[in-house]
Order: C-alpha cells, then structure tokens, then sequence
C-alpha cells in the first residue's frame, strides 16, 4: 500500500509500525510491535454540504470533495473528524471562522483494557502546521502504545520525543520562513497503573468524575505563565492580546529539548470518572471547569464529546475545536462460555 490516507474521509491507513518502518500516521491507529494495540475504526467525517457555497449546484462532491458541477473543493476531510472507539472517542472540527483544521488527534485501544489518546494544535498560519500535528498525534500515541518495563512517565517523555521528531520531519517539505510547530498533549489510561498525562503548549485534560471536573494540566503560554509569576492577575491576562501566546511547542524552532510536564492520578476505575483532552478552541468557551461534566451528563462519550464541540461553534468558533474523552474504567471481564450459571 502506498497511500498514507484515505482519499475519502482523509483518515490513516498505515497502521503502527515497528521502528524504522514507517511514518506517521493519522486519526485511530491499529496494531503495533508487540501487539499492544488492537484494531480500531478509521475516522469518520462529516456529511458534505447539500448545496455547493461556490456555485450553488445540489449535485453533490466526489470521494475527494470537489463539486461535481463546478470543480471546486467544497468540503475537506479533515474539516470534521470523528471516531468512537467506545471507551474512548474524538470529536475534531474546523470551526467556523477558520480556513482548514490544524488540530489533529490520535487514539488507539490497549489490549488487557485502557487507552492511549493524543490532541495537538498546529499553530496558525503556518505552512503545514497541519500536517506536523498530524504526524505527533500518531507517534505519540505509537510509542504510548507499547508495554515499559520502566513505567509510564519516561514513556511519556519519549512519546514527546517521538512527536517532536515527527514535527521537525515535516519542515524541509514546507513553504515559508517559519517551520511547521504545534502544541502536544498525551495521555495514557490502563487501571493497574492509573492516568499519566504530558504536555507543551495550551491543550489542557481534565478529570471528569460526576458533576464536577478538574483542570489537570496547567497551560505553557504568556497569561498563564505571568499570573503564575504574581506579575498579572487572571483578569488582567485575561484581557491582554498576548495571553494565548504559547511559550512551549514542538518543532524545528521549539529551541529546547521536548521535555513535557507530566502528571499522574490514581483513579478508582469503579467511579465512572473521564479524561476530556481539548485544544483552546474548545475550552475558551468553558466558564469554568464544572461546565465542561454539564455536556457529559445523560449522554454517550461521543455525544458528550458533540455537545462540547457544538457548545464552541455556537460560541463564536474563532478557533479549530477538538474534544477526545475516555472512559477511566477496568475492562469488563468476558464471561466464560464453559462456566454454567444455570441451576443445576
């Protein structure tokens, strides 16, 4: 196979390969070295417009988008992303105010229960800032995939390694002084060693357990890092034009080694808790955090993941949105067939 996507829906068709054998992928990933992965759908798009925004026909797009009566591209695949793994989904939209979808996302399924997920936000504007969040969602979660005998954290630290890497490949094919960056979140769930989450940049996780939710990860950008300092107030930060300005990234001008910051919690997985990972398109319309359970409660993962997605558009959608949730859960035991429980 020589396509590295689908030319339908724009999800990865490369499934994780041993090392030295492959680049990166996109969306749900499938088995890696070791078997540590099992088989996941691919992404899943949204419905193309009904009605062509540059010509106005109703003949509908091709496989790739384009307009069948005028030729012009209508729809992208990556404009919305979606996946549904059940334990853990991803929502990723192109929001309405921007031009195409820089946010990426990567999940996969461990075998034994758990998951891995990544969310990374290409920096705006920059030539193929797309694509390098692309390719550090999938060799994050390709390298958090595999067993450590060490543990989670320094496979955290080599997750952000691998992305950083996968960032720095993608800058001779841009176009342009500045080289292709992003942000970078990972996490990793499995309930014999709890949640283990790294960062750089402004995506944030949270710990979602019933109605109230907490902030794990603490933004590397200017308004965060000068109220941390005591030089500003949230409020004042708030309302300076730098405040979003990140001081943490991956790429080829990033200037320091990709070491993330790291947290772990242990979580009860009989407490029903969630991990929700965002970009800031979609948690600079959260009031608060406890906001964030509200478009969980009642619902699916995936449609929690919508409503949150949907929340932002509504909001004003200055920014690409993406939501990914998992499930902080023990895998359900399979019965075995041989076992009778009827009475005898």
């Amino acid at each position: 196979m020589s396509d590295r996507f689908c030319e339908r829906c724009g999800a990865a068709l490369a499934v994780l390969q041993p090392a030295g054998e492959g680049g990166p992928g996109a969306g749900a990933v499938g088995p890696g070295e070791g078997g540590a992965v099992s088989s996941v759908a691919a992404v899943r798009t949204a419905a193309p417009p009904s009605v062509c925004p540059s010509c106005g026909a109703s003949d509908g797009v091709d496989a790739d988008g384009f307009c069948l009566s005028c030729g012009v591209r209508s729809v992208r695949p990556r404009d919305r992303m979606e996946c549904d793994l059940g334990a853990v989904v991803a929502v990723s939209d192109k929001g309405p105010q921007k031009a195409r979808n820089e946010d990426s996302f990567a999940v996969a399924l461990l075998e034994g229960g758990g998951f891995v997920l990544s969310v990374c936000d290409g920096v705006s504007n920059i030539a193929r800032s797309d694509e390098a969040s692309q390719a550090a969602c999938a060799a994050a979660v390709a390298t958090l995939a595999v067993s450590s005998e060490d543990g989670a954290s320094p496979l955290m630290v080599r997750a952000a390694s691998a992305a950083s890497a996968a960032v720095v490949a993608v800058a001779p094919m841009a176009v342009g002084a500045d080289p292709p960056s992003c942000t970078f979140l990972a996490a990793r769930w499995q309930a014999s060693e709890g949640l283990t989450v790294g960062w750089l940049g402004d995506c944030r996780a949270y710990l979602v357990t019933g109605s109230s939710a907490r902030q794990l990860t603490t933004d590397h950008s200017w308004g965060s890092e000068a109220v941390r300092s005591g030089v500003l107030s949230q409020q004042q930060a708030d309302a300076d034009g730098r405040s979003h300005a990140i001081t943490r990234w991956l790429g080829a001008d990033a200037g320091i080694e990709p070491l993330p910051d790291l947290v772990g919690e242990d979580v009860d997985p009989a407490s029903a808790a969630l991990v929700v990972a965002v970009s800031d398109g979609a948690w600079n319309y959260l009031g608060s955090a406890d906001e964030l359970a509200t478009f969980f409660t009642g619902v699916t993962l995936l449609e929690g993941a919508r409503r949150l997605t949907e929340h932002a558009i509504a909001s004003g959608g200055h920014d690409n949105i993406t939501v990914v949730a998992g499930r902080l859960a023990a895998p359900t035991p399979t019965p075995d067939p041989s076992t009778s429980t009827e009475p005898v």
